[in-house]
């Protein structure tokens, strides 16, 4: 059963991937021509899905500063661009065709009694590049370095430093081409226009938390689970999912309410086998702790760091849980009622994975495999 009350707003979940449950809706316009003959596809973000972060009646510099505490996740599906990110709640967004990049333009106009107008270009560049370009770039200007998380992995980026932010900010990522060698060039272009605002201005700020929001344009995660009983009387419990889709594969966790954000593997109580990418359906997950008593649970979907074992939490950056587009970690909430009474020492639970490789007997084998691991780094981490 899902759970959508406890939504919060997202700075930089895209980067920590801890996020909570929120959900963002999207509405797209026509296909429009550019003036100068490049293709336009328009998109703005349906506000009555999420609330943007901005107080009509404030000034343009704390109506900006404020909309980029609330980001939703471009939707870049059916474009040319490499990569989505997350950009302000509320603003207006438009992709273009041009032959060197596809681009993205988030905008505001008229903000604040100055009516000021904010525009950040998302552009991403079809000349392949090196990881060497970030040096090039760094040597012609004056940067900032901003840490984010790309597809599970660390990577750095560069903003322009704040004393050069008066008309503007750029920034620059190289992330990887998906179906190309080398890598891909992503700049942002900020320009602001009105609003007295002091150094920094906020569309500086704006473009640092963009840039870390960056993630490859796939289809985005998405799991289900119902309520479900479980035996009071079994050594070993397990819970299903009832579906869930992995762009990159990667895992499903449960983990015990009430969440610890700061701490979220604390929390854990079971974990899946490395599944595939895809949709699989009525996925059985044993648990490693056995309940005495109802509660809820959260299952929740993590790509894979390229190992096929589960680590987040006792390796740092691990294994991260999937976000969606509202820049939020994907997840679905189930409640577990425990029944007092058993037949055969069994709990019940007797679906399979619909997916290749996971017979009965594969999977009861290898998700008992993947408990088993799970507690053992669970007790290094502890140090036991």
């Amino acid at each position: 059963m899902g759970d959508d009350s406890w939504s919060r707003r997202a700075v930089l979940a895209g980067s920590s991937g801890l996020g909570a449950l929120a959900v963002v809706g999207k509405t797209r316009g026509a296909s429009t021509a550019g003036g100068d003959g490049s293709s336009e596809r328009q998109e703005g973000t349906d506000t009555a899905s999420c609330t943007p972060g901005h107080t009509e009646g404030n000034s343009a510099c704390t109506q900006i500063r404020n909309d980029r505490e609330v980001l939703t996740r471009f939707d870049a599906t059916d474009t040319d661009l490499v990569t989505t990110f997350g950009y302000p709640c509320g603003w207006t967004a438009t992709t273009n065709q041009y032959d060197d990049r596809v681009q993205a333009n988030v905008t505001r106009s008229d903000i604040g009694p100055e009516g000021a107008y904010v525009d950040v270009q998302v552009r991403n560049y079809h000349e392949p590049v090196d990881e060497r370009h970030l040096d090039d770039v760094a040597a012609e200007g004056s940067y900032d370095e901003v840490a984010y998380s790309y597809d599970g992995k660390d990577r750095t980026g560069l903003v322009s430093t704040a004393d050069t932010a008066q008309f503007g900010t750029l920034a620059h990522a190289v992330v990887p081409s998906p179906e190309a060698e080398g890598l891909t060039h992503v700049e942002f272009v900020s320009t602001m226009k009105g609003g007295d605002c002091p150094q920094p201005q906020p569309d500086y700020r704006l473009v640092k938390e963009m840039l870390a929001t960056l993630e490859p344009n796939r289809p985005v995660a998405s799991v289900s689970m119902r309520d479900q009983r479980v035996s009071g009387k079994v050594d070993t419990q397990a819970v299903t999912v009832d579906s869930v889709f992995l762009p990159d594969g990667g895992f499903v966790a449960i983990y015990d309410t009430p969440l610890q954000e700061d701490d979220l593997a604390s929390t854990l109580v079971g974990v899946s086998s490395r599944l595939e990418t895809g949709r699989l359906e009525n996925v059985r997950i044993v648990l490693d702790a056995s309940f005495s008593d109802t509660r809820d649970i959260v299952a929740v979907p993590h790509r894979d760091d390229g190992d096929n074992q589960f680590e987040f939490g006792a390796t740092p950056g691990s294994d991260r849980p999937y976000v969606g587009r509202d820049m939020e970690r994907v997840t679905d909430r189930a409640t577990i009622s425990v029944e007092g009474a058993s037949s055969g020492g069994s709990s019940g639970q007797t679906t399979e994975a619909d997916a290749p490789g996971f017979g009965i007997g594969a999977s009861l084998g290898g998700l008992g495999l993947a408990s088993l691991l799970f507690r053992w780094r669970k007790r290094r981490s502890r140090g036991e």
